[in-house]
């Protein structure tokens, strides 16, 4: 320490002995615990740290970052302050933002653990207008009429698991296949397909091999290995669902129910079955608790907790088992139920269903046995034998409200009418995970559901506080927002609590006060549950007027003096304007403002003439988007070529090559420009690989053998940005050719864009790598 000593150490070094110390002091070896934890106060004190590969050690701040729901100012500052080529940059920001609202913002959580597919979700076919997309639903099998997810991710997350768990359709799969069939990547992309399709017949591996005229052929033998298959799942709603039916827009108007219960000259009444809720009435209704029912929340309890009420445990496989081997008795005449149109039928012996109340059960339904789901446990009333016992069958998320609604179906309960509880496995591990721990090894009893019904109701009591926070506040809401804005880092909920509560509005303390009445609220999650109707088409009326490009004058063809000296000497004179960086074409374009692109060309050793350049007049802003294609020959225009063709044949030192960017793995490459030439060459030339990586770049190939980004992790000789860029490499690891100062991921990413018309890229070797995928040899084994 004297002499200012450096030690060289790893990390889990460092971690393992601020342990140890710890550790020895819990063993009972007081002295060496002591000394050990007296030396680690000196070095807190009186050393400083330099950290290598922070990206890695500090890899704790990233994983807080996406997992934690408030994050400290200290803990946002080392993720999002890392300079320009740190982890933050602008190609990785949206997946940190959404991996941050998929984990720290509770999507995942919410639609896992809070939703069931057919009984709180699902699709419906029969609505108006149609939808493929996820939709509420009210009990199971029962979707809701018109209402809909409010929040996109969760709307994208349900209709994938609806998709998983219940397959694609004929309809869907010819549709996916007709796509398919259109794209420029359809082979690459069907190879993905069948590596999930192991049952798929041999015949059907390529293509080529499916006729999609021949349906029944499709549907007996192609679409059944196909119809679950996650890769086909994602290409139908990804390219046919999701752009088609997603839709946002910049602003709502939105309207709850707060709005009925506002202050107006006459009262409103509104009855409530239960005072559970009451913490979740708007501001101007007060709950009357009326002397005379104060008592019936609790004597209902009190019914359920009697002896002769118990839970029975049903294992799944004993369950069904029971069932296909019951027999009626002849005591037993019909069975009641209520049908799709919510109507009370029976059923009887021969088959016949006729509604209750004008057939001969209507007076005898001790004869009867009754089935009643979630959706009809409220509002049904069946006078019900006084000798009557029920089954109840519990789910997730079940609340006291709910349980005490399907109990009470039994009018004289308590009074001669019982219940039994019945449970899945899944359910009695949750009541026995909520039950107190004196209650610890003993059977499940009614006292243990119960109180599991209460702690699920104060859950949701929990989140529509935080939602009815929402919809007291906002009236003229953003809808469409981006992933920054919707999941960055924001206040703390304790932070807009304490706003609320010092607003010079009252009814703002208001909310504010009813909020802190709940420990733990999250407000960060309150619109993952929101429900909404859209009311569009009777207000909208629209006439379309489709506005199309500005017509545009073409530049009249011009063949320069220094472009015929050049075929002539094949001297490239410095400061000519007949010629310019190829890179330059793009300079125009958004991502091109932070990335010098005359880093992308060398030293001007690919050049693109003024006439292939220029193509339109342009009287405004610049576009790129017309810019010539490359798809027959490089650096001169086609006119260029055509007139200068004579005296390229005569050339002594100039030859013409035809080239075409390859755009598919099972397309042949032209990049070694030995196809054709003007003239023809008696043996093949031999072009620098640097010269061929950019020509490729300009003119937008996608399968090729080298980009200029690391093509393996970071070792000790290089140091790599997020996004694969390498900052900084020594002479023997230099990982690419080309050598810009920053990172030109969305730079290539946007001309890739331009080149493909906005098709997607993702199944390519170019695309795979601007997303940060390393290739391996595999990859190329099409090459």
């Amino acid at each position: 320490m004297a002499g200012g000593g450096i030690l060289l150490m790893q990390l889990e070094h460092i971690l393992s002995f601020q342990l140890i110390g710890l550790e020895r002091y819990t063993l009972g070896d007081d002295s060496i615990g002591r000394s050990l934890v007296q030396t680690q106060r000196f070095f807190d004190r009186r050393s400083r740290d330099i950290v290598d590969e922070s990206d890695e050690n500090f890899s704790d701040a990233v994983l807080a970052y996406i997992t934690k729901p408030d994050v400290t100012n200290e803990e946002i500052g080392l993720v999002e302050n890392s300079g320009p080529n740190g982890f933050f940059t602008e190609s990785i920001r949206p997946t940190l933002f959404l991996l941050r609202g998929l984990l720290a913002r509770g999507v995942l959580g919410f639609v896992f653990g809070r939703k069931r597919w057919r009984v709180n979700y699902g699709l419906d076919t029969s609505r108006t207008p149609p939808t493929r997309l996820a939709v509420p639903y009210r009990a199971k099998d029962m979707p809701t009429s018109r209402s809909e997810f409010s929040h996109p991710n969760v709307v994208i997350l349900l209709t994938l698991l609806c998709y998983y768990y219940g397959g694609l359709t004929d309809d869907h799969l010819f549709a996916s296949f007709a796509h398919l069939l259109d794209t420029n990547q359809r082979d690459v992309e069907f190879q993905t397909w069948i590596q999930g399709a192991p049952k798929l017949p041999p015949t059907f591996r390529q293509l080529e091999g499916i006729n999609l005229k021949d349906r029944a052929q499709c549907k007996s033998l192609v679409f059944p290995a196909l119809r679950f298959n996650k890769r086909v799942v994602n290409y139908f709603l990804s390219h046919i669902v999701f752009p088609k039916e997603m839709k946002e827009f910049p602003h709502k108007l939105s309207a709850s129910g707060w709005d009925i219960g506002k202050i107006k000259d006459y009262p409103t009444t509104a009855f409530s079955r239960t005072s559970n809720s009451q913490a979740l009435l708007p501001l101007d209704v007060t709950y009357l608790d009326l002397p005379n029912q104060q008592h019936t929340n609790a004597l209902v309890l009190d019914y359920l907790l009697q002896a002769e009420n118990s839970v029975a445990f049903l294992p799944a496989g004993d369950l069904a088992r029971t069932w296909l081997n019951m027999h009626t008795t002849e005591s037993t005449r019909g069975v009641v139920f209520l049908n799709d149109s919510d109507e009370i039928v029976v059923l009887n012996r021969e088959g016949f269903v006729e509604p209750l109340q004008t057939s001969a059960f209507a007076n005898q339904l001790e004869t009867c046995l009754v089935f009643l789901d979630e959706a009809h446990t409220r509002g049904t009333d069946l006078r019900l034998p006084q000798d009557y016992r029920a089954a109840v069958t519990l789910g997730a998320n079940v609340t006291k409200d709910r349980l005490v609604q399907a109990c009470i179906r039994m009018r004289k309960l308590g009074k001669g009418q019982t219940v039994v509880f019945c449970v899945t496995e899944e359910i009695r591990t949750k009541i026995l995970e909520s039950r107190p721990a004196t209650r610890e090894g003993a059977e499940v009893s009614v006292s243990d559901v119960l109180h599991w019904s209460i702690c699920e109701t104060f859950s949701e009591n929990l989140g529509e506080t935080s939602l009815a926070r929402e919809w007291a506040l906002e009236f003229l809401e953003d809808e469409a927002q981006d992933l920054e804005s919707r999941y960055r880092p924001r206040k703390a909920s304790a932070a807009a609590l304490s706003t609320l509560a010092s607003s010079s509005n009252p009814r703002n303390n208001l909310i504010a006060n009813r909020c802190l009445q709940f420990e733990e609220l999250e407000f960060h999650g309150s619109t993952l549950q929101e429900e909404q109707e859209r009311e569009l088409s009777p207000e909208i009326q629209q006439e379309r007027q489709v506005q199309r490009p500005p017509a545009v004058d073409p530049v009249e063809h011009h063949i320069h003096p220094d472009m015929r000296t050049f075929v002539s000497t094949g001297v490239v004179e410095p400061c000519s304007e007949a010629y310019m960086p190829a890179f330059t074409v793009f300079s125009s374009i958004r991502t091109a403002t932070s990335l010098d692109v005359s880093q992308l060309g060398g030293k001007r050793d690919l050049l693109v003439t003024a006439d292939f350049a220029r193509t339109v007049k342009k009287a405004g802003a610049s576009n790129v988007s017309d810019a010539n294609v490359v798809d027959c020959v490089m650096v001169v225009s086609p006119h260029e070529a055509q007139q200068l063709y004579p005296h390229i044949c005569q050339s002594s030192t100039v030859v013409l090559h035809v080239y075409k960017p390859r755009w598919n793995v099972g397309f042949r490459s032209l990049d070694h420009l030995q196809f054709f030439t003007i003239p023809s060459l008696p043996e093949p030339r031999v072009v620098r690989p640097s010269l061929l990586t950019q020509l490729n770049l300009f003119a937008g190939q996608l399968a090729c053998d080298f980009l200029g980004l690391a093509s393996t992790k970071a070792d000790g000789r290089c140091t790599l940005a997020a996004d694969g860029f390498i900052l900084q490499a020594s002479d023997e690891a230099q990982g690419t050719l080309l050598a810009p100062r920053i990172s030109p991921v969305p730079f290539l990413k946007e001309i890739m864009k331009i080149r493909k018309n906005s098709e997607g890229i993702g199944r390519t070797h170019v695309g795979s790598m601007l997303d940060g995928v390393f290739l391996t040899l595999s990859d190329f084994a099409a090459l």
